[in-house]
């Protein structure tokens, strides 16, 4: 086992290698939970463990394996040379542009609605657990919050749960429900996370304040930079309805038809490079849905432990 190449809020990741086919031996990632781990943070490792095993898809990461070692499980995973999404796009040295994002969106939303035909709800889509290789191939990553929603079309989460506020839908927050509709939510703060060039979403909004923004209808200003239509997706994953808000497939085809006339025009004129610089509040405003109506007035977020 090498260095430690990763951490999160509840486990280490180390780098490793790994002999699949003898004599063959592949460089990979190595998870586990921390020393301080309770026995609840080793059970959702299982459970991230139980969902990994059968992905098969090139934008969700799968895994090679498991073991114990010292009385510590541990996962094989694929090494990600380029590491999470928010420090890579957050570096300068990689130039990133409007198109790079673009492309990173898509491969996102793909790997999405593979998992939404699995029945599987994520719960916790970032950039930060979005993982890329050195040929930029993404790859929807770190499923401990994840859960199988086969008998129903929503998960409700227990009391208590350390969850990514910031990033959760608004019946999320209100009424501890989680679906694919949840995680459409999650992927517009993430695609707002990659053309802001990795700035963290609502940075002057208190949690405790949140519900009550975003039930006043403000949402996330368009970063400089981005297209009008991009952030017209972005908008569409922010409706207050669940049920307006398009599935993960109609999202990649319309990033793909963003995509198509995209490339060819930036490699021609030159990259369009991002800058970050914060517009006024936007506003989403609907007569025709009552949605937001049989909602409970905004309170403090009970029941919740934030995380980042």
């Amino acid at each position: 086992m090498g260095q430690k190449i990763g951490e999160g809020n509840f486990g280490d990741v180390f780098e490793g290698t790994y002999e699949n086919r003898p004599p063959h031996k592949v460089r990979v990632a190595l998870k586990s939970v921390k020393d301080t781990a309770t026995y609840n943070d080793r059970l959702n490792l299982v459970k991230e463990v139980m969902y990994m095993k059968d992905f098969s898809h090139e934008n969700v990461l799968g895994m090679y394996g498991t073991f114990i070692q010292n009385n510590f499980p541990y996962v094989i995973l694929p090494l990600m040379d380029h590491g999470d999404l928010k420090n890579f796009i957050q570096n300068p040295e990689n130039n990133l542009s409007v198109l790079d994002m673009t492309d990173f969106a898509c491969q996102v939303a793909s790997g999405m609605a593979y998992l939404e035909d699995k029945k599987v709800v994520h719960r916790d889509l970032a950039a930060r657990n979005c993982m890329i290789n050195s040929d930029r191939v993404v790859k929807v990553a770190d499923f401990g919050l994840a859960r199988l929603i086969a008998e129903k079309d929503y998960y409700k989460a227990q009391a208590g749960l350390a969850l990514p506020l910031k990033w959760m839908a608004i019946e999320a927050l209100e009424h501890r429900r989680f679906s694919h509709a949840s995680d459409v939510w999650s992927f517009g703060i993430t695609f707002w996370e990659f053309l802001s060039c990795g700035q963290r979403p609502y940075n002057d909004v208190d949690p405790t304040n949140l519900l009550r923004y975003l039930k006043l209808g403000r949402r996330l200003p368009q970063p400089r930079n981005c297209l009008d239509e991009q952030y017209q997706i972005m908008l569409l994953c922010w409706r207050p309805n669940p049920r307006d808000r398009p599935s993960f497939n109609t999202i990649v085809s319309k990033l793909m038809a963003l995509l198509l006339p995209m490339a060819p025009e930036l490699r021609q004129d030159g990259p369009v490079y991002i800058n970050i610089q914060r517009l006024s509040v936007q506003y989403v405003n609907d007569a025709s849905d009552n949605y937001l109506n049989t909602m409970r007035s905004p309170a403090l977020l009970e029941g919740f432990v934030d995380i980042d």
